[in-house]
């Protein structure tokens, strides 16, 4: 009688996999659809939950018969393949989400040790006006002898959620990319090598009441100031950001190898931010929305302190935001009713005091010695 094992097959939580971003430094950059070999890298194990999307495009060919057939038809291929993968997981400070988060920004400044000696290095991501020229190579484990590899991968979307205190917050990408490899003997890195991987830092961010949320009105005619605390806090309950690149894998005959996805839109993004209630504000009101004020916010998440120097630090920063939609607020409870607004992120004419570009940033203080993104 047959055993009911599962042989090689892997739980999901046994699963390795890992991610890293691709190089651009001359005179020889990372080439495009050759994937990185994970084992270089000192920090490029990845904990994530993965969903594919894989799609392809049925081969038209003739529906008319040459007969001594029932009327099926006899021939059938696939082309235009297309590989979507969704990646989600808890928000760490090194765990993988910020090498996804340093890949949709594409643009990462050199690290800074905050103090000396003690390895607490800040690095800013921040968007560039050109397309981005990185990719990432992605990595999963199928089962003790498969895996699945994506060379040169793009993130075309992500997902911030800030669910509220005493949470973890979680983040969702979506990755593109034209190619895929399937057999565990052809690609770079095989299951062995997934195995091998390691993260430097595993801290996963805590929402606590120490979390901060800051945010003013600005008018961008260069005489803004900073954000301050505690003059800019404003206490809520949960936050997210949405930010999308939207990509499309457009088919070239190419003489070679298939083309990588392009942008196919302009850039967009959201803030939404909820209230515990609502109350007469100076800054935050319907009166606000109506004059269509701008804003410029950023929201802290702190962890453990890294040896005598900095703590674990992530701030996502908005140098200019405008209300899109009208305030939420729904008397619907004999309590206290909250409220909820939503923000369209924009990029701002003046640079503003506490940014180093005009575009929405993410700033890492982590144990990484190494810039994300080799320019």
């Amino acid at each position: 009688m047959a055993g009911s094992g599962s042989g090689n097959a892997l739980r999901g939580d046994k699963t390795n996999m890992g991610y890293e971003n691709s190089s651009c430094t001359l005179p020889t950059p990372d080439p495009y659809g050759v994937a990185l070999d994970l084992t270089a890298f000192t920090d490029a194990k990845l904990c994530a939950e993965i969903t594919p999307d894989f799609t392809a495009e049925e081969v038209e060919f003739s529906t008319v018969s040459c007969g001594g057939t029932s009327g099926f038809g006899t021939d059938c291929a696939v082309e235009n393949r297309e590989y979507r993968v969704s990646v989600a997981y808890d928000m760490g400070f090194q765990n993988g989400f910020d090498r996804i988060l340093a890949q949709f920004f594409g643009t990462s400044s050199a690290p800074v040790e905050q103090t000396p000696t003690e390895g607490d290095y800040l690095h800013v991501l921040s968007f560039s006006a050109l397309s981005n020229m990185h990719f990432g190579t992605l990595a999963w484990e199928t089962s003790q002898s498969d895996v699945i590899e994506l060379p040169s991968c793009y993130v075309e979307s992500i997902n911030l959620s800030f669910g509220g205190a005493g949470e973890v917050p979680r983040y969702t990408a979506v990755m593109v990319a034209n190619d895929a490899e399937f057999d565990a003997g052809a690609a770079e890195n095989d299951n062995a090598d997934l195995q091998s991987l390691a993260l430097v830092q595993a801290e996963r961010m805590v929402l606590r009441c120490s979390t901060a949320f800051r945010i003013k009105a600005m008018l961008d005619d260069g005489t803004d100031t900073a954000l301050a605390s505690p003059a800019d806090v404003v206490p809520i309950v949960s936050a997210e950001v949405d930010m999308e690149l939207p990509l499309e894998v457009i088919p070239e005959m190419t003489g070679g190898e298939c083309n990588g996805p392009t942008e196919s839109d302009k850039r967009a993004g959201t803030l939404t931010v909820e209230f515990k209630k609502h109350e007469s504000n100076a800054v935050l009101s319907y009166q606000n929305w109506k004059a269509g004020t701008f804003y410029q916010a950023d929201l802290t998440v702190t962890g453990s302190q890294i040896g005598a120097g900095e703590d674990l630090t992530f701030v996502v920063r908005f140098p200019k935001l405008c209300l899109i939609e009208a305030p939420s607020y729904e008397i619907v409870d004999p309590d206290i009713n909250g409220y909820s607004l939503t923000f369209k992120i924009l990029d701002s004419l003046t640079l503003i005091p506490g940014f180093t570009t005009q575009g929405p940033e993410a700033v890492f203080i982590n144990q990484r010695p190494d810039i994300y993104l080799p320019v």
